[in-house]
């Protein structure tokens, strides 16, 4: 079974894949300012002080920045960096999955090849795969890149080859375990 992904890379793919890569910790660090903005609210409320008005400005603004700030931050930073990889927008994707590995070429035109084993684990949203080399290194796979039949010979494929298959992998909606 062979899928082949070509095309280019653009912003959204990028930071779908960052956002991907850091769902679980983004998620809990914002739960985590509004939980702690929440009880400065709460004690500064139910305990009035001379620093009441403080600490309860200090809450609010912990949870704003929780709900909102936290999310627009991240969507700069993404986009900072893309701005300075001007090779990461300019070279064409150009993978092939098959049952030895991934077949790619670098930005000089150099073919390589990665067997399955070197790859620890995959997850994949709406817009994109990620298939991890270590867990802080991965390839983005932008599905908007392929045919959903592609897409799912590329999932089975990454089911039956990659180890921790479904450690990190994230359940769509209306799919099972």
């Amino acid at each position: 079974m062979k899928v082949v992904v070509k095309g280019q890379y653009e912003f959204q793919d990028y930071l779908a894949a960052h956002r991907l890569n850091r769902r679980g910790a983004r998620m809990a660090f914002s739960v985590a300012e509004v939980v702690w903005g929440a009880v400065l609210v709460s004690y500064a409320s139910i305990f009035p002080n001379s620093l009441s008005a403080l600490e309860g400005a200090a809450g609010m603004l912990m949870i704003a920045w929780g709900l909102y700030f936290n999310q627009t931050l991240f969507t700069f930073r993404v986009r900072r960096r893309w701005a300075h990889y001007p090779a990461l927008r300019e070279t064409p994707l150009d993978l092939t999955f098959g049952d030895e590995g991934v077949f790619g070429t670098d930005d000089a035109g150099n073919p390589g090849l990665m067997s399955w084993q070197r790859f620890i684990r995959w997850k994949e949203d709406e817009a994109v795969f990620l298939l991890y080399l270590s867990p802080h290194l991965w390839l983005a796979i932008p599905k908007r890149l392929m045919e959903p039949a592609e897409a799912e010979k590329l999932r089975a494929l990454f089911r039956t080859r990659v180890g921790g298959a479904t450690q990190g992998r994230h359940i769509l909606a209306g799919e099972s375990a």
